[in-house]
């Protein structure tokens, strides 16, 4: 009998009887009695002092040197657990001319640090990085809005008055009332209504100073 026809026959079989158990089935714990084949324990180095070492931030001395303009060298202490991004923000609180740290690259023997690696990810006790800085760009300047054109004040029409009518010497009238409503209905018949109530108002604030 082949390969094949076995593969055959016994799939032929297996597909007369439905499995008992489920795919997903597993066996209560209480009912293993065999763990099967032990597995030998693994053995690796184990080096107490180093991983306490790790742990520990240390200080580490870094020179950041720029060789193009803005021109710097600027030497400081960083924690081993600071970041290359706590760097560049070191350099934006001390360059006037760097406005963000986007501007900025730093570089360790030609190649460039990212913001999120550790400055003990470097592996050296003192640190000589190159400083990149690029031009910032301008803030796009937005002109200013016009101001609203205000509304000219409405004209007041000139009305012809005879001031040698003796009706007008007011100084000897302090006591009269005037009939202010039939001003203000004078006043409309011949300007809208807007601009006879501005002449009303000036017309009795004339009247009391004049007393």
């Amino acid at each position: 009998m082949s390969e094949l026809d076995f593969v055959g026959k016994f799939l032929s079989l297996a597909a007369l009887n439905e499995p008992k158990l489920a795919s997903n089935y597993r066996k209560p714990l209480h009912e293993v009695t065999n763990l099967g084949v032990s597995l030998p324990p693994l053995r690796y180095k184990y080096d107490p002092s180093k991983s306490h070492s790790k742990s520990i931030s240390k200080v580490v001395e870094v020179t950041i040197k720029s060789i193009k303009a803005p021109k710097f060298v600027h030497s400081k202490s960083f924690e081993s657990t600071d970041t290359v991004g706590q760097i560049k923000e070191f350099l934006v609180e001390t360059e006037p001319e760097i406005y963000t740290t986007g501007q900025i690259k730093l570089l360790l023997k030609g190649k460039v640090l990212h913001d999120t690696q550790l400055v003990s990810d470097l592996n050296q006790d003192k640190i000589s990085l190159v400083a990149m800085v690029s031009k910032a760009e301008k803030p796009v300047e937005t002109a200013p809005l016009p101001k609203p054109a205000q509304e000219p004040e409405p004209e007041l029409e000139l009305m012809d008055v005879d001031m040698e009518d003796p009706q007008l010497d007011l100084s000897s009238q302090t006591d009269i009332d005037l009939p202010w409503d039939k001003i203000r209905t004078v006043l409309e018949s011949s300007l809208d209504a807007s601009t006879a109530s501005v002449a009303l108002g000036r017309l009795q604030k004339g009247w009391e100073l004049s007393k």
